[in-house]
């Protein structure tokens, strides 16, 4: 007896769950997530076909939209700081040495 294929609309897989999240939070599409995760384009429409991933291989998706949303944060934070320098006429410290 066959199992049913995972399809869309019941995301069978909770990591098919974590990258719609994440997808959602950072405006990526589906093929630019697959070829910045693990260089192909075609992983979030043949996981949403119900296909499968080797555990090394969702650890790497995994370490990918951790360190991505790190960078983002930093990303963020470095333009609230140089936003706030800008209004108040301030040198950030890394420039006043």
């Amino acid at each position: 007896m066959h199992a049913m294929a995972c399809t869309y609309a019941d995301m069978c897989t909770p990591i098919l769950k974590e990258i719609d999240a994440f997808m959602a939070e950072t405006g990526i599409g589906g093929f630019r997530f697959g070829m910045l995760a693990i260089r192909n384009g075609r992983l979030v429409e043949r996981l949403r076909s119900g296909g499968r991933i080797w555990p090394e291989t969702e650890e790497r998706i995994r370490k990918f939209m951790v360190s991505e949303k790190e960078r983002r944060a930093l990303r963020a934070s470095e333009r609230a700081r140089q936003s706030h320098s800008k209004i108040n006429g301030t040198v950030p410290l890394e420039a006043a040495r």
